[in-house]
C-alpha cells in the first residue's frame, strides 16, 4: 500500500464521464498534484474511442498491457473500426444489470484497466480512482481493473460505502465480493451483487497477479461529520483520509438537511463543522471552493492535509470535455455570463446537480423537447420488486412528466462522444462548482490555460510564471 505522505495537498476531482481522463488525471500527477480517474461510464467511452478508430493508438497499447490477453483481445475485436465512425452512430454496450453476463463485465473490468494504465504510464507518481456509490453495477469490476493497473488510492462518493475496505481485501487475494444492492420499496429481500475475480483471471496469470496487487488507499467523500463516524464505526484502521465536499462543488451534490415541502434550498444545517471533521482522527482534503491561494491556507488552517478541486481542472486544456463547449465556456466564464444552476430535479439519482444553463446544451428547453426520452446507457436506473418479486429497473428521465435529465447521455456527450440519433445529436450536460472565479481569472490571463497552470494558480506560483 502506499504511503498516505505521498499523497499531495491538491487533488484533482473524478468528475464526469471522461472528463477526468487519463491525460488530466497524469498530468496533474506529473505536476506534482494527485490526478483522479473518473470511473464512470469508461466501458462504454472506450468502445466508443475503439469506434472512432483510435486514431493516436493508446487504446490499443493500453490493451496490450492487460494481464489477460485473451480478454483485451475479444473486447478490441468486438469494438475496434479501423476507419473510424464518421456519422457517429456507436453501437453500444448492453445496459448494466444484477446479473450480466461475462462479456459485459469483463469490459467493465478491461476499461478501468486501459484507463489507469495510461494515467500511470511514465511515472511514479500516484494516481486515483474516482467512483459513485449509487452507480452500484460497475462499482467492483471497475475497482477491480483499477487495481490490476496499480490505482494507487480510491475515492468513492454518491452514497455510502461502508462495504469497501472488505471489497478491498478479497479483490487484493483475488476472492469473491458480496455487496448490498439497493432495491427500493417497504420489506424487501435482501439482495446482493457478487463479483468473483477468477471469472475473469485465467489460473496461469493468477500467481503472479497476487504479488504485484497492492491495495488502495481509501477516502471516501463525506459531507457531514456523522458521515464520517459511520465510516469509521466499522472502519476505523481501513478508512485513510476523507475528501470533505461542500454543496458548493459541481456535479452531484448531498441533500439538503433542511427538509421543506416546496422548494428545497441549502441552509445553516448544510455549513460543515469543521472542528468535528478534524476530531475524526483522519487525514482530510477539503471540496467545493477552495481554488484559491488563500482558500488552500484557509483549508490547511482548518487542519485540512489539502483541498479536492474540480471544475478549475475540468476546464483545462487536457481534460476530457468537448473542445467546442469548453471554448464557449471559458469565454462566458471570462465575460462573467456563465449561470450556475443547482437543480434538485435534473438528476435520476434524485441528488441534486450543478448545471450550466447554456443554448445547445441538455439545459437549453428547445433542444430538450427534440430530443427522444431513450435509457439506452442506463447507468443511474433505480432499481425495485414487482409484485412477484422480479428485480425492475427504472430510469425517471424516460418519463416525458418527469423533469430529469438523461444524464449518462448528456455526460457522454459533454466528453466529446455524443450519440447520434435520428435526426440529431444528444445535446451535453455541462456542470460547474459556485464559485467559478478562478476559471475566469486564469481564462482571461491564458485563454487556453493547462492543468498545470491550474495547479500553479492554487499554490499562488502562477503569475510568477507568467510575468518571468
Amino acid at each position: 500500500m502506499i504511503s498516505i505522505n505521498r499523497i499531495p495537498k491538491i487533488i484533482q476531482g473524478g468528475m464526469g464521464a471522461g472528463i477526468s481522463n487519463w491525460k488530466l488525471a497524469k498530468t496533474v500527477s506529473m505536476k506534482g498534484g494527485l490526478g483522479i480517474v473518473a470511473g464512470t461510464a469508461l466501458d462504454q467511452i472506450l468502445v466508443r474511442r475503439l469506434q472512432n478508430g483510435d486514431t493516436d493508438g493508446h487504446m490499443r497499447r493500453a490493451l496490450e498491457a492487460f494481464p489477460a490477453p485473451a480478454s483485451a483481445r475479444r473486447v478490441l475485436e468486438k469494438w475496434f473500426q479501423p476507419h473510424g465512425n464518421p456519422n457517429r452512430r456507436y453501437r453500444i454496450l448492453s445496459k448494466p444489470v444484477c446479473t450480466m453476463n461475462d462479456a459485459r463485465v469483463e469490459t467493465m473490468i478491461v476499461a478501468a484497466f486501459v484507463e489507469m494504465f495510461l494515467a500511470k504510464e511514465g511515472h511514479d507518481n500516484p494516481v486515483g480512482f474516482n467512483c459513485l456509490e449509487k452507480m452500484q453495477l460497475p462499482l467492483i469490476p471497475s475497482i477491480f481493473g483499477a487495481m490490476l493497473a496499480g490505482v494507487d488510492c480510491l475515492t468513492i462518493g454518491a452514497g455510502f460505502p461502508v462495504y469497501i475496505p472488505k471489497v478491498l481485501d478479497n479483490l487484493l487475494s483475488m476472492n469473491p465480493s458480496f455487496i448490498p444492492l439497493h432495491v427500493e420499496g417497504r420489506n424487501i429481500p435482501r439482495h446482493e451483487l457478487e463479483f468473483d475475480p477468477h471469472r475473469y483471471i485465467p489460473d496461469k496469470y493468477r500467481s503472479s497477479l497476487l504479488s504485484k496487487l497492492q491495495r488502495p488507499l481509501f477516502f471516501p467523500i463525506i459531507s457531514s461529520p456523522l458521515a464520517g463516524k459511520m465510516m469509521l464505526r466499522k472502519n476505523a484502521h481501513l478508512v485513510d483520509g476523507f475528501i470533505v465536499e461542500n454543496h458548493r462543488a459541481g456535479g452531484h451534490n448531498a441533500p439538503p438537511r433542511t427538509k421543506t415541502s416546496d422548494r428545497p434550498s441549502y441552509g445553516k444545517k448544510d455549513d460543515i463543522d469543521m472542528g468535528a471533521i478534524a476530531a475524526l482522527g483522519k487525514p482530510f482534503w477539503l471540496a467545493g471552493g477552495y481554488a484559491s491561494p488563500e482558500k488552500m491556507r484557509e483549508a490547511l488552517r482548518q487542519g485540512a492535509s489539502g483541498v479536492q478541486i474540480g471544475s478549475l481542472f475540468a476546464y483545462s486544456a487536457q481534460s476530457g470535455l468537448d473542445a467546442t463547449q469548453k471554448k464557449e465556456c471559458l469565454d462566458l466564464f471570462v465575460k462573467n455570463k456563465i449561470v450556475v444552476k443547482t437543480d434538485f430535479a435534473a438528476s435520476p439519482t434524485g441528488y441534486p446537480f450543478k448545471t450550466i444553463l447554456k443554448s445547445g446544451t441538455a439545459t437549453d428547453p428547445h433542444a430538450s423537447l427534440t430530443q427522444e426520452r431513450k435509457c439506452d446507457l442506463g447507468y443511474l436506473r433505480t432499481i425495485s420488486c414487482d409484485d412477484e418479486g422480479k428485480l425492475v429497473y427504472n430510469c425517471p428521465a424516460t418519463n416525458a412528466d418527469s423533469n430529469a435529465l438523461c444524464v449518462c447521455n448528456g455526460l457522454m456527450s459533454a466528453a466529446g462522444l455524443p450519440q447520434m440519433r435520428t435526426e440529431t445529436r444528444e445535446p451535453p450536460l455541462l456542470t460547474c462548482g459556485e464559485d467559478y472565479a478562478a476559471i475566469a481569472e486564469l481564462a482571461s490571463v491564458a485563454g487556453e490555460y493547462t492543468a498545470e497552470d491550474a495547479l500553479n494558480f492554487i499554490r499562488g506560483t502562477l503569475h510568477k510564471r507568467l510575468s518571468a
